[in-house]
């Protein structure tokens, strides 16, 4: 799977270290691809490094290696939302119309709003921390007194602590533990795995190399092989004149 993603930047590099195993003087034969791409280089040369700091960069398995870090922080942050600070806010207003049986003591109309505002907020000992503050104005209007404007204003304060469920925190402490262990597992795969494809990239790169250091081999023996036979070419040519 990684070769397939590497296909492209593999085969340039086979290119590169195959065709020209003779050295920097056969440039003019290698492929117009492989002289660009070697000219676009820091050290104009494919080192180790470069070739899997590219993969590392680009390969769509490391991208996703990558991800698997973001998936390790998400599990562990899941849990700890539980102790963000919660901001709530609200606005309703209302107008009620009636037909009381009293008009003298009951309202024909009741208009007004109310807004509400406020914060919770637990904590891992299990207690949970509501402040809420609400204002209510209103607009009190009957058959024959005179309306009314009247409002209302709270402040209220609520704390929670869970005895069964989540005795003093204990159940959420475990899960966060949990969560922990098991953010730490999905970064020690993730880890495997990035090592198993760096692997990958490193086998490819010394497969092309000894590729490359037997083509020179090959290429020297025959040149060495040239020599000799032109050699032993002159060595007759004299010993039939003489």
């Amino acid at each position: 799977q990684l070769k397939h993603m590497l296909s492209q930047f593999a085969a340039l590099i086979m290119a590169i270290l195959i065709v020209g195993s003779s050295g920097h003087a056969a440039m003019k034969d290698w492929p117009v691809e492989a002289r660009n791409y070697i000219a676009s280089l820091p050290e104009h040369a494919l080192t180790l490094d470069l070739v899997l700091g590219q993969a590392i960069s680009d390969a769509d398995i490391f991208q996703a290696h990558k991800s698997e870090a973001i998936r390790a922080e998400g599990t562990e942050m899941q849990t700890l939302a539980a102790e963000d600070l919660k901001l709530k806010a609200s606005y309703n207003y209302f107008d009620l119309k009636s037909d009381p049986l009293n008009p003298r003591l009951q309202t024909i109309r009741t208009s007004g709003w109310e807004a509400r505002a406020g914060a919770e907020k637990y904590f891992s000992s299990g207690t949970d921390i509501t402040v809420e503050g609400v204002h209510t104005p209103q607009t009190l209007r009957y058959a024959t007194n005179p309306t009314i404007f009247a409002y209302t204003s709270s402040l209220n304060v609520a704390l929670t602590q869970s005895l069964w469920a989540d005795f003093f925190g204990k159940a959420y402490r475990a899960m966060r533990r949990s969560a922990e262990a098991q953010k730490k597992s999905i970064q020690d795969g993730m880890m495997s795995q990035i090592e198993l494809s760096s692997l990958d990239v490193i086998t490819l790169f010394y497969n092309a190399w000894l590729k490359q250091s037997v083509m020179q081999n090959t290429c020297s023996g025959l040149q060495r092989r040239e020599r000799l036979v032109g050699v032993s070419r002159d060595q007759e040519r004299r010993r039939l004149i003489a």
